[in-house]
């Protein structure tokens, strides 16, 4: 009992999603002095003279050369787990981006700007909230419990996973009937919504195809912590999946866009449902359903689960609100957002997704090291991440035009519509590095158990990003949406930053 009640605990140490980055927070001891010890001299060269500067650099090169050497030779290195995690999810993280990207450029070429796919966007991304809150809370809580439940307590990980998958089944349809019904009342299209009259027709004709999705995608959540708690990568490809089925769906369907559009979808996520099954199948048993709370694994997590649901339905409000003011600014509007927000997509899951999804097994099975260790090691990653980020917003504002122009400009897609995604993509390149530097804090703060601080932190970051949205909108339009989430992820580094500095003090 006592064990299950620590491996409920250590999980919620561990923070979620996709936004999981969460870094080095819980890295061997090790890995810490000898990589921060490498760094000091690049300090002490520049209070030395200028004759003994290069020695200095290059004994500081050395020694994290020899750093690094030895963590990739030793198979126990928690470095090592994560690297090679790391190169594999990135891999696979690519080519579902690439699948993503092939559908991108048909449905552009298929319908371009427009009010089809402003209403499918609009739509698709209501239906997704619940579905990105419950991936979240999952990869949260369920990543380190199987970890722990497979070395401590088989019999009960039998139960537990039995009645999960019951929950969630049960979860599917109880949201899917909210959701769908929510989205066909007409004064939310037609009003709430901000949407133009043609599109709020289409938006009623596609609504209960993409709520079915819900009752799909939740278990597929489940499956995807499963198979990442084993250290399988696999499900990350998978995710490609409904992707390549819309592109076939748009392809052969093209004359009908809102079927297309919507029964391409659901057929996608009725795919990927399916191989997961195989996919865990393969070396895992899969449970029969169970409806019930009667595993022990419930109950220690059950007082803390509510503030980390309440926590990840802030966080993902922000990113579903834009919508409603986008559609207030003209049509085309959403859907431009769209294949800007497309691109950037990638380079957000190159970063958080691969990052995060590579470490947090490898951390589930590790004990916390000290505060100022956690902060040392949280320090160094989002430094550098804050400066890849700032690398990879300068790259690719340069050759933005161009990406845009050989992605999308094709077909019903046209040179004004490339100008305007080109637009937003540059706008959007400004949360790159406060992101990725905030995702590290957010470890710092998670691994500490302060969940209070992440909570004020969430709630923190959606007031900037609705009064962001009301004030940049006014004054410049719709890059102003772009500009307010630079502005939050900008609230949202200094905040866990600062918060991760004093309880490090403490």
């Amino acid at each position: 009992m006592r064990a299950i009640e620590s491996c409920i605990e250590d999980s919620m140490d561990l923070g979620g999603s996709e936004k999981a980055l969460i870094a080095s927070a819980n890295l061997s001891g090790s890995g810490d002095s000898e990589v921060s010890g490498a760094w000091p001299l690049l300090g002490q060269g520049t209070a030395n003279s200028a004759e003994k500067t290069p020695l200095r650099l290059i004994a500081s090169i050395v020694a994290l050369a020899r750093s690094v050497r030895e963590h990739l030779s030793d198979p126990q290195s928690s470095h090592r787990q994560i690297a090679v995690g790391f190169l594999s999810v990135s891999f696979f993280v690519f080519i579902g981006k690439f699948a993503g990207a092939a559908k991108e450029m048909v449905v552009a070429w298929r319908y371009g700007v427009g009010e089809t796919i402003d209403a499918y966007v609009f739509v698709f991304n209501m239906v997704n909230w619940p579905i990105a809150v419950w991936f979240n809370v999952m990869s949260t809580v369920l990543i380190p419990l199987f970890v722990r439940l497979r070395a401590e307590d088989a019999v009960g990980l039998r139960v537990f996973r039995a009645e999960l998958y019951g929950v969630t089944a049960l979860a599917g349809a109880a949201l899917a009937a909210l959701v769908g019904a929510l989205l066909s009342w007409t004064p939310f299209l037609a009003e709430a919504s901000g949407l133009a009259p043609g599109a709020t027709r289409i938006a009623h004709e596609i609504v209960w195809p993409l709520a079915l999705c819900i009752p799909l995608a939740l278990p597929i959540s489940v499956l995807a912590c499963e198979t990442m708690a084993q250290r399988r990568h696999g499900n990350t490809l998978l995710e490609g999946v409904p992707a390549l089925t819309l592109c076939f769906a748009v392809l052969l369907m093209g004359a009908w866009p809102a079927a297309a559009l919507s029964y391409g979808t659901l057929a996608g996520f009725c795919a990927q449902f399916g191989i997961m099954l195989w996919y865990l199948s393969c070396f895992d048993s899969i449970p029969r359903l169970r409806i019930g709370f009667s595993a022990f694994a419930w109950r220690p997590f059950r007082g803390v689960i509510a503030t980390i649901v309440v926590a990840q339905i802030v966080n993902t409000l922000a990113a579903v609100i834009d919508p409603f003011w986008g559609a207030r600014l003209g049509e085309g509007v959403i859907a431009a957002m769209s294949y800007a927000n497309r691109m950037l997509a990638l380079l957000v899951g190159m970063g958080a997704l691969a990052i995060g999804r590579a470490m947090l097994p490898v951390l589930s099975g590790l004990e916390c090291g000290d505060g100022p260790q956690r902060y040392r090691l949280s320090r160094l990653w989002a430094s550098g991440l804050f400066a890849l980020g700032a690398v990879c917003a300068a790259v690719i504002w340069i050759s933005a035009p161009l990406l845009v122009r050989l992605v999308f400009e094709r077909g019903a897609f046209i040179a004004a519509d490339t100008a305007r995604v080109t637009e937003f993509l540059r706008w959007g390149l400004l949360q790159l590095p406060f992101y990725f530097g905030s995702l590290v804090w957010a470890s710092q703060l998670n691994a500490a158990r302060a969940y209070q601080l992440l909570f004020f932190g969430a709630l923190g970051n959606l007031c900037v990003k609705v009064g962001g949205n009301e004030v940049a909108s006014r004054l410049i339009g719709a890059d102003g949406l772009y500009l307010a989430t630079a502005c939050m992820y900008c609230f949202s580094f200094i905040f866990y930053w600062f918060g991760a500095r004093r309880m490090t003090e403490r």
